[in-house]
């Protein structure tokens, strides 16, 4: 889930409100997490022990985001460690958090303050953990797929309408693999994650279908419609792609 697809879930079509960070929209959201605790504002608050990235800030207690200073310098906190956005009461956002959300993309939702927080909990947690069932179901289907050798075509299409997946047309598959050595070196979770996410918002801006990923040692395997993406466009997001990979020591092959 981005932060697009969370302001279109019906429950919550009266709640968020966007109040800055439009460029960051398609920002991937893992969790939810409530950063009211006095910790937070302690000089031995250690941010990395509790953002781990990806997560959807809630602020809102007055003793932080009444004072600029303090908020500004948690959220920076925040940020480095990659949160996707945040959210704060009506009546608590200030002009100068708006343009800090605006100069780094993060997107900054406004909440009714009476609007009961468990609720949000609620209803995005559950949208979360389906998503999470639905991607592991979406790699069984991708396994199954490449395991041709015992290919079960009726099999495969009952579990592809199951999961809304249109499997008309050709296809390719595509390899974004990491290097040796940032494999060995770096936390292969964490960078597996941070690859998929890059895949995710590349295609993203190409079909509005989701690109079928499945997670390998060392590499991300994308299932890939070669009819509904032009090839021009492949190789635009294929050569993007490499480019903000580099970051990362990353290569891709297909």
């Amino acid at each position: 889930m981005n932060c697009e697809d969370m302001v279109k879930i019906p429950e919550l079509e009266n709640v968020l409100l966007l109040r800055a960070g439009a460029g960051g929209m398609k920002n991937i959201v893992r969790w939810i997490y409530f950063a009211d605790c006095l910790q937070c504002v302690q000089s031995e608050y250690k941010v990395e022990d509790y953002i781990h990235g990806g997560e959807f800030v809630i602020l809102t207690n007055r003793s932080v985001t009444d004072n600029k200073d303090t908020l500004i310098g948690l959220i920076g906190k925040m940020l480095a460690h990659g949160i996707s956005a945040l959210g704060i009461n009506e009546g608590q956002i200030s002009d100068e958090l708006i343009q800090y959300a605006d100069g780094n993309d993060l997107p900054l939702f406004e909440l009714p303050e009476k609007y009961p927080l468990i609720d949000l909990s609620q209803i995005l947690c559950n949208k979360l953990v389906l998503e999470e069932n639905n991607k592991n179901l979406e790699e069984q289907l991708f396994t199954s797929i490449l395991d041709s050798e015992h290919l079960n075509r009726e099999s495969i299409l009952a579990q592809a309408r199951y999961l809304n997946v249109d499997f008309s047309g050709g296809f390719c598959v595509v390899e974004f693999a990491l290097k040796a050595a940032q494999n060995q070196n770096g936390d292969s979770l964490a960078l597996g994650r941070e690859l998929r996410h890059i895949i995710s918002m590349e295609f993203s801006f190409y079909t509005a279908s989701d690109i079928l990923m499945l997670s390998q040692t060392g590499s991300v395997l994308a299932l890939v419609s070669s009819e509904r993406i032009k090839e021009e466009d492949l190789k635009m997001i294929l050569s993007i792609s490499v480019f903000l990979s580099v970051r990362n020591q990353m290569i891709i092959r297909k």
